[in-house]
């Protein structure tokens, strides 16, 4: 029986053939988080008139590891990373376009597997902003101000050679052709015959 990648038949693997020693990235942990960060970002934007919308997009956001720390359990550490970016906010006042483009930034600490040897990272997944919320602010200005959430991954990972069951190489399976979207061969060869 041939071995090929994909679920196993029924249900039940056929057994390995061979035990490899194979260069990898391991995981040695691996979580996610979802956060709000505090306190919720505002700007003073120029607007005397009338507000007729007032939007927000989170344009830039990044997540950086910065340090590690000793935990009280062996070979875990507290993993500070920094998570920042900008968030963009529009206002629609009295036909005109005003924008105001401010920073945030997040420190966390997450408690991870890292042994001496493995590195951390992260990874932000998505970041929103909820509808801006605007408030006159005197002197002819609105004070705008959102809420930005983040959800982000955070890693531990070596790389290290590891011992696994195998059934040996992969090998290629045959390509499947797509159908030709010009005829081969066509329909007129030669010219049509004469009644």
């Amino acid at each position: 029986m041939s071995v090929v990648p994909g679920l196993c038949p029924g249900g039940v693997c056929p057994p390995f053939t061979e035990i490899d020693c194979i260069h990898v990235d391991k995981v040695y942990d691996y979580c996610f988080e979802a956060d709000t960060i505090q306190p919720q970002i505002c700007a003073t934007i120029e607007c005397s008139g009338t507000v007729t919308s007032a939007t927000c997009t989170v344009s830039t956001v990044s997540c950086t590891w910065l340090q590690n720390l000793p935990s009280a359990t062996a070979g875990f550490a507290i993993s500070t990373f920094l998570i920042s970016g900008t968030v963009d906010m529009t206002l629609q006042c009295s036909g005109s376009t005003k924008e105001s483009h401010q920073p945030f930034s997040l420190t966390k600490s997450i408690l991870l597997c890292a042994p001496d040897g493995t590195t951390q990272t992260c990874e932000v997944l998505s970041a929103i902003c909820t509808p801006p919320i605007v408030v006159p602010d005197g002197d002819g200005k609105k004070r705008v101000c959102t809420t930005v959430g983040v959800c982000a991954t955070f890693q531990s990972e070596a790389n290290v050679k590891i011992m696994v069951p195998s059934y040996g190489f992969c090998a290629p399976a045959p390509c499947e052709v797509s159908p030709l979207i010009l005829p081969c061969p066509p329909s007129s060869l030669f010219p049509p015959q004469c009644t």
